[in-house]
């Protein structure tokens, strides 16, 4: 969504498909479906409500979109990076099919790529009626608050499973170090830092030592690095939380260029 938004093209009534691992994403097969929510007519989105589908094919070498000896990004299949999929309300069928048909991989089964974009389309227009709705009710202020209420309750609750683990110690080193099949490294050093009881723990995940990105396929992009930390910490905690950026606020992650993790 982040993504979607530095590319400033959206607009009231569009609806946008993404799957590009450099923008958020994780491999072509998961496509996520990103809706706009205008408020006012003329104004800039006032939400955004998206869903991420794992798609039977995107393209590619083999069907599934899961070559396993893949060099190449397309050999994974076609690349969408917020591919219009609905503009004033139109489903823009034929540019789809254009895009799903391109490159030298393209996608099989398009009526099927086709009936699971619409599906994901439909999922986010309840959504978007459902927050519209909310808003309807409670008021955009209200609602907009408890949406930073759900970020601060995760960043505090992280905040305090750290001061846990940091204890009477200012600064805390953790390590691991692991290897893939093919030996190429894992390995994350994790330091938890304090200037004051009473400040936040500032946590730092640095992945400097993992290995050289891969040959083939087994790379992660930044996203999913994001994500594995953000999954960590949840599951680090007790309190019954949704995942949220909010667990990430207080975190750094630092990525070597061109590694396993980048």
């Amino acid at each position: 969504i982040k993504a979607l938004i530095q590319q400033n093209k959206i607009e009231p009534g569009g609806v946008y498909a993404s799957n590009h691992p450099a923008h958020g994403g994780s491999h072509l097969p998961d496509v996520t479906v990103i809706t706009p929510v205008y408020l006012h007519p003329n104004q800039p989105a006032d939400f955004f409500v998206a869903s991420r589908g794992h798609h039977a094919d995107i393209g590619g070498t083999t069907p599934g979109s899961m070559a396993p000896f893949s060099t190449s990004l397309s050999e994974e299949g076609v690349l969408l990076n917020g591919l219009p999929l609905v503009k004033q309300g139109k489903f823009l069928e034929t540019e789809i099919r254009n895009q799903l048909t391109s490159g030298p991989y393209p996608a099989r089964n398009i009526a099927e790529r086709l009936a699971d974009l619409s599906a994901q389309i439909a999922a986010n227009q309840l959504g978007l009626q459902e927050l519209q709705r909310l808003v309807a009710e409670q008021g955009k202020a209200e609602v907009s608050r408890y949406m930073s209420y759900i970020q601060d309750n995760a960043a505090w609750a992280i905040d305090q499973r750290f001061k846990q683990l940091l204890g009477q110690n200012p600064v805390r080193h953790f390590s691991r170090t692991d290897q893939l099949d093919n030996g190429i490294a894992i390995a994350v050093t994790i330091t938890l830092s304090s200037d004051h009881p009473q400040q936040p723990v500032r946590a730092v995940f640095d992945f400097s030592d993992c290995g050289p990105q891969d040959k083939g396929s087994l790379n992660a992009p930044v996203a999913i690095v994001r994500a594995a930390v953000m999954y960590v910490l949840r599951t680090m905690i007790d309190s019954d939380i949704p995942l949220n950026e909010g667990c990430l606020r207080n975190v750094s992650i630092v990525l070597p260029d061109h590694s396993i993790v980048n």
